[in-house]
């Protein structure tokens, strides 16, 4: 008996136990099985977008000049007028505002001169270009030139500026390029832009290319302001190396034979041989062989050029030059107009350029060429496509990459990489 109800006892224990647990769920069907929610975390705090703030353009200031005669010719805005100012000599600027910065049109080649401000010297003029901003070591309301012990020296014209971005007309050029990707070679200045066209502002500027530009012909002693033409064109058409100018005096001249007599044999030979040394190009773009329209001066810059690929890469030849630069042989020759019509690259002039706000490599080419105001009395004009002296259209003389194929192109089957050590 007593067994019995032990047994009824535990029965009844178990049957309560079972009833107090949960019966099992059905698991999902799909889906991730739900997880503890993370603790709440303080959200971060969103940082302001930091936009540069531009920088605002410099104001051309009004100065007032001391120390020499005829200072009012520095502020007449005319590149044919000149102060001589004498070896040694200072002339003081003064501002009503700070200055941060001068620009300096001369009309001798600078010697070395020295600016002189409150916190300090800077060295000027040892670049010799003639167009010259300096930027003074910090803004200052009064600065001293101080011109070299050495000789006297002329000035055209003086400007002051702001501290700020300047104006895109101020023209901040760097020292010509140490190796060219193109090395462009007219003969006068604007020629660049009659024969050429839009090469300058679409390789140099649009395609930010090394471009360097060498003339043929200087107009130093002959019509002066087309010297500060040329650097007026050069920079609104892109171009920021300083260009480089032989000596040769501009000549009328109509044959080979006189240039030949009139310059020597070999004077653009000799010149062209050692600028294709010093800038190891790519590609060299020079004139047509019967000049255009049979100008001496053009038909000799494309005869030398035509010799002075070869022979830059001949060590005994001109060995000076070779000491000083090692030789170089130029991948790419282009002249102006060479070779049959239809094997010919053709540029694109017409295609609006990013790099002139909409504005197509022609366009920007007969702008430059506006700015040789001392040539718009002429007949002369950037050349249009289809004219007998089309600047579009350039032959591949000689090449060490075979011929063009697309012909459109003149960097065709040219990887800088592959020619720089």
């Amino acid at each position: 008996m007593k067994k019995s109800l032990l047994l009824l006892l535990t029965l009844a224990l178990l049957l309560c136990a079972c009833a107090a647990e949960p019966e099992p769920q059905a698991a999902p069907s799909a889906g991730p099985v739900p997880t503890a929610a993370p603790e709440a975390t303080a959200a971060p705090t969103p940082q302001p977008t930091v936009v540069p703030t531009p920088q605002p353009e410099a104001a051309q200031l009004s100065i007032s000049l001391q120390g020499a005669q005829h200072l009012s010719l520095l502020q007449d805005g005319k590149f044919d007028t000149a102060c001589a100012l004498p070896a040694g000599g200072t002339i003081t600027v003064t501002a009503e505002e700070e200055i941060g910065g001068l620009y300096l049109s001369w009309f001798d080649h600078p010697l070395p001169w020295t600016l002189e401000t409150p916190s300090g010297a800077a060295a000027a003029g040892e670049s010799g270009f003639l167009h010259e901003y300096v930027a003074l070591p910090a803004p200052a309301r009064e600065v001293t030139i101080r011109l070299p012990e050495t000789a006297r020296v002329r000035l055209s014209d003086i400007c002051a500026f702001s501290p700020g971005r300047l104006p895109d007309w101020v023209q901040v050029w760097q020292p010509p390029c140490e190796e060219a990707d193109l090395l462009v070679v007219p003969t006068h200045a604007d020629d660049e832009f009659l024969f050429f066209g839009g090469l300058l502002p679409l390789y140099a500027a649009e395609r930010g290319l090394r471009v360097q530009v060498v003339y043929m012909i200087s107009h130093y002693h002959s019509l002066r302001e087309r010297c500060d033409e040329l650097l007026n064109a050069l920079w609104l058409a892109g171009v920021r190396n300083y260009p480089v100018v032989h000596t040769a005096p501009d000549r009328e001249i109509y044959s080979v034979g006189e240039a030949e007599y009139l310059y020597g044999k070999t004077n653009f030979l000799d010149f062209q041989v050692e600028q294709i040394r010093r800038f190891r190009p790519l590609i060299i773009v020079t004139h047509d062989e019967n000049g255009e329209y049979r100008q001496g001066n053009h038909m000799f810059t494309a005869l030398s050029m035509e010799k002075a690929v070869e022979l830059a890469a001949d060590a005994s030849y001109q060995p000076r030059s070779a000491e000083k630069y090692g030789v170089w042989d130029t991948p790419k020759t282009y002249l102006h107009l060479y070779g049959p019509e239809e094997e010919r690259t053709v540029l694109d002039y017409e295609t609006p350029l990013d790099a002139f706000g909409g504005k197509t490599a022609f366009a920007v080419a007969e702008e430059a060429y506006a700015l040789h105001r001392s040539q718009q009395q002429l007949a002369f004009r950037v050349y249009e496509a289809g004219h007998a002296y089309d600047c579009h259209s350039f032959g591949l003389f000689r090449s060490l990459v075979g011929p063009d194929d697309d012909r459109n192109d003149l960097m065709e089957h040219l990887h800088p990489a592959d020619w720089r050590s």
